[in-house]
């Protein structure tokens, strides 16, 4: 189904606004693609200071035990001394994390690859999620072009990072 590795992912630091959400009631189907398409839309990201390269991130920071979690839509900075206000910063930590590309159509797909890696590559390979540390998904290259010329018909790769202990 997916392809999962086993890798060590350097510190990132990240700035972009952010959306609180929630699974509860399915909460985060609703409200995560419509802004992450209005954020992709409206070029948000293209103006943040200190930028270091095209790619995109979105981080999910979800607090343990809590269905509640923000959705950070962020690009890597080389620091935090000028983020805008209506955005925030965060540390993406140096971390072990399983990692998987997907096509990526849609907020289903990302949660199929979630489920695969943590419920099934996992538990295979005696591994276990690491809560404490934000999952991400990394839009380069083979996302960010085929996206803007052909939206998800342009089937574009997106990669899941997910931390495990």
């Amino acid at each position: 189904m997916f392809n999962v590795e086993l890798i060590d992912t350097d510190e990132k630091r990240i700035v972009g606004p952010v959306l609180h959400t929630s699974f509860l009631d399915n909460l985060q189907a609703r409200e995560v693609p419509d802004f992450f398409h209005r954020i992709m839309d409206d070029g948000t990201l293209d103006a943040v200071p200190d930028r270091i390269n095209a790619n995109q991130i979105c981080a999910f920071v979800k607090p343990p035990d809590s269905p509640e979690f923000d959705y950070y839509m962020a690009v890597e900075v080389s620091g935090f001394d000028h983020v805008p206000a209506d955005m925030k910063s965060l540390i993406l930590p140096a971390c072990r994390c399983a990692t998987t590309s997907l096509v990526k159509r849609g907020n289903a797909d990302v949660m199929a690859a979630m489920r695969y890696i943590m419920q099934d590559w996992m538990t295979a390979n005696g591994l276990r999620p690491d809560f404490s540390l934000p999952a991400f998904i990394y839009y380069d290259d083979r996302f960010l072009p085929i996206f803007k010329a052909k939206g998800y018909a342009g089937n574009p790769v997106a990669q899941l990072f997910v931390p495990v202990m």
